[in-house]
């Protein structure tokens, strides 16, 4: 009997979302999310955190993994993906900023497959926290979300501005001076400025006077000669045309 005990307690732990609690600040409560509306918290699931994934509303998630960093949820619903049933999970990193709100980031990829929300959607075992948080491409500080109490009048004032911060995913964030992840800081957009420059044609010697200045050249002779080039040339031809007319016979 008592292995049997012993068998089901590790299964609870290896499934995750059974042993799994929201933190306290967090649970049995209703938030107004920044991006998504009304969030339900309760104490082992949330609903409400909703998108389409592969065509597929997913709104309703449970509590699987977390520590000191991170709150991993799992869909409580499946994702038929070419045959195949996939959960999608999402990793938040909260902060408190008072007793009534909190912002976070999510810590995933974007999935193309989900309007490119951040969202980890696999049928392979989660082992641990940084399975799903350890994105490629963080997000940046400007892509934090808010949630506030539902009922609160308003969110307190940010002293600073939030900052995605070290991801001890993917550095040693307990070592002094590590340095946050790299994709952290805000990128102004790159703009390719192209300058345009118009070459002035070469000015020679020859086409300046005396005094340095631009010589400005007629065309009056050259346009007379092809004038007195062209009335030759008839004057020949009228000539020879009353000359076969008079003398072919």
């Amino acid at each position: 009997m008592d292995s049997w005990l012993l068998i089901l307690s590790l299964l609870a732990v290896l499934d995750g979302g059974q042993s799994c609690s929201y933190p306290q600040y967090i649970q049995n409560t209703t938030w107004l999310d920044s991006t998504k509306g009304r969030v339900v918290y309760g104490d082992q699931t949330m609903t409400g955190w909703a998108f389409y994934a592969f065509s597929q509303l997913i709104s309703d998630w449970e509590c699987f993994l977390k520590d000191d960093h991170f709150i991993v949820s799992r869909s409580t619903t499946t994702i038929k993906v070419f045959g195949a049933e996939v959960h999608a999970y999402l990793c938040q990193k909260p902060s408190l900023i008072g007793e009534n709100a909190i912002y976070y980031y999510t810590m995933t990829d974007e999935e193309e497959n989900a309007g490119k929300e951040r969202v980890h959607v696999t049928a392979a075992d989660i082992s641990g926290v940084c399975t799903v948080c350890n994105p490629a491409s963080s997000p940046t500080d400007e892509e934090f979300r808010v949630l506030v109490k539902e009922g609160s009048s308003d969110m307190p004032a940010l002293s600073v501005s939030p900052v995605v911060g070290c991801n001890p995913c993917v550095l040693q964030c307990d070592i002094p001076g590590s340095p946050p992840v790299p994709t952290t800081t805000s990128h102004s957009p790159i703009k390719d400025v192209v300058e345009i420059t118009h070459k002035k044609p070469t000015i020679k010697a020859a086409d300046r006077d005396g005094d340095g200045q631009l010589k400005h050249k007629s065309n009056a002779g050259l346009v007379v000669g092809i004038v007195i080039a062209v009335l030759a040339l008839l004057s020949v031809g009228i000539g020879a045309v009353v000359w076969y007319f008079r003398f072919r016979k």
